[in-house]
């Protein structure tokens, strides 16, 4: 058992990833706030959250972004899950596209990211009419080692829990410094941040 002990929280970045409409918004939100919103706006590039949980003694800060799912904010993803320690592929039982799209995702997750710890998230399991059986989309999770629940954010079913599940698979992070490298501006370097 990895025992984890510091007096400040441990830090980790966690990922929301998914097609728009999937419910990944109303998610994090049941997460940080219990609280359900009927009818949210599409995000527009990603949304931040913030958490803290206690799990045996020590207190963890998970900051989950948010994505966009629609396609033209695609390019965008990359940003968000670079560093990040986790991400939730979250599908919608009831579309298989999202499903399949969600899949989509994970070799890339591989072999462009850090994130340690995948979970794959059925959403909207409080609606009937389903397309992906748990069944089926458990025994993808276990043929990739990814973790997988189904939930509902409008319910609650099988939120409490996501963040202490996850964290049981995350490794102990190494120290992150709170500073930004600073980036010197020369003849021979072009940006922006240079012209002010």
């Amino acid at each position: 058992m990895n025992i984890r002990t510091s007096p400040k929280p441990i830090i980790y970045k966690l990922v929301f990833m998914g097609d728009s409409g999937v419910g990944k918004s109303s998610l994090a939100n049941r997460i940080v706030s219990d609280t359900f919103l009927a009818g949210t706006e599409a995000t527009i590039g990603a949304s931040f959250f913030s958490k803290f949980i206690t799990k045996d003694g020590q207190q963890y800060n998970f900051n989950i972004w948010d994505t966009a799912g629609q396609e033209k904010y695609n390019c965008l993803v990359p940003l968000y899950y670079r560093n990040s320690d986790a991400a939730i592929l979250v599908y919608d039982i009831t579309n298989r596209k999202s499903y399949e799209n969600a899949k989509k995702r994970i070799p890339e997750l591989r072999d462009k990211s850090s994130v340690s710890t995948v979970m794959l998230i059925g959403n909207k399991a409080d609606l009937g009419e389903r397309q992906i059986e748990t069944d089926e989309a458990s025994e993808f999770a276990a043929e990739k080692d990814i973790l997988h629940l189904e939930t509902s954010a409008k319910t609650s079913l099988n939120i409490h829990g996501i963040l202490e599940t996850i964290l049981d698979e995350l490794p102990m992070p190494a120290p992150r410094s709170n500073t930004m490298p600073l980036v010197p501006c020369t003849d021979t370097y072009s940006s922006p941040c240079c012209n002010i």
